[in-house]
């Protein structure tokens, strides 16, 4: 069945969602650690079988709240997600990456977004970028400068950009693995670094090795880390080597690390070329949050299909003053799996 551009979005942002909720307990687990302590990926393992967002799924609403304000109209896109994640950190927000907290300082001493970020190749702008290749998939050129956009309030080093344009092109294109890696290959062969990480994908994905065996000798023995090149290789193995969400997702958890960018990226890519209903309902259902509900997703995901038709562009409203309480309870949870840690097994 033909996805509609309602399905892709909304594949898209409930992608993300249940993939950094399924990933977020077992962030820097090595693979065999995580297996160890918590037995096969399957069900949510934050709090009482329930799941909850982090920084990837906060991201990710931020950038569809600034598509729905500014019609993908860059300057406008730039202010709007800017204040956006000012008001994001300033909510003091749980587990953010190093580059991301400096970028949002420098934004708010006053640097201006298209130069506030720092020479980085963390994987932070990655998860901010598949929601643009879905709405702008068909203008390289828009897609390029909203990704553009996005990444350098952040991130300055090429290598993030390139790295989160090369998601917004997985989660926009329905073409077939092979043909999408050579598109990739392509618009990376300048980069000699990407070039390598993306060849050696293909071939794996070629000779159907799982996403596992991929991260074992693509990545260090703790699991997929931070760095771009590692994690959304990784995520693209996992989002292009299944047809659902639900297996998209366990399989870059499974490989450890960073698990929970690693999954929300391979969620995103996945639920956007094959749309919400392959992932899993006990997955919704058991989604807790706030105040970034199931149903305020919903809401995103209508409101975007619309904006991407012309049609009146509104923005559903976010309770920011729902966001401290919820990051307290976040925090004290946060400690609790923390605690769990320093018991056995340890490796």
């Amino acid at each position: 069945m033909k996805l509609t551009q309602h399905d892709r979005i909304l594949g898209c942002i409930l992608g993300t969602a249940v993939g950094d909720a399924m990933g977020l307990p077992f962030e820097n687990l090595s693979s065999p650690r995580r297996a160890n302590m918590f037995g096969p990926v399957g069900r949510y393992m934050l709090v009482f079988g329930r799941g909850m967002g982090s920084d990837d799924t906060e991201h990710m609403v931020h950038v569809a709240r600034a598509l729905i304000h500014s019609g993908g109209e860059e300057a406008e896109f730039r202010q709007r997600l800017s204040l956006s994640l000012k008001a994001w950190f300033l909510c003091l927000p749980a587990g953010a990456g190093k580059a991301t907290i400096i970028g949002c300082l420098r934004m708010l001493s006053g640097v201006p977004p298209d130069r506030s970020g720092v020479h980085s190749a963390g994987n932070g702008p990655a998860m901010r970028s598949a929601l643009i290749g879905v709405m702008y998939h068909h203008d390289r050129d828009r897609m390029h400068r909203l990704v553009a956009a996005s990444t350098l309030m952040t991130h300055s080093d090429p290598l993030a950009l390139t790295g989160s344009m090369i998601v917004a092109m997985a989660a926009g294109s329905s073409h077939d693995p092979d043909n999408l890696l050579g598109e990739m290959l392509e618009y990376v062969a300048d980069d000699d670094t990407w070039k390598k990480h993306l060849s050696r994908l293909r071939e794996s994905l070629a000779f159907g090795e799982s996403t596992l065996d991929f991260a074992r000798k693509t990545c260090p023995a703790s699991g997929v880390s931070g760095y771009i090149v590692q994690t959304v290789p990784v995520a693209l193995h996992a989002a292009l080597s299944t047809s659902t969400v639900g297996d998209a997702v366990k399989s870059a958890v499974e490989c450890g690390g960073d698990t929970d960018t690693t999954a929300a990226i391979a969620g995103a890519i996945c639920g956007a070329r094959t749309g919400p209903s392959t992932i899993p309902e006990e997955w919704i259902d058991g989604w807790i949050d706030t105040p970034i509900s199931i149903k305020y997703m919903r809401d995103l995901a209508v409101q975007l299909a619309g904006s991407n038709e012309g049609r009146q562009k509104e923005g559903a409203r976010f309770a920011w003053w729902k966001v401290p309480p919820r990051n307290l309870v976040f925090l004290l949870i946060l400690f609790g799996h923390i605690g769990r840690r320093l018991l056995p097994p340890y490796r």
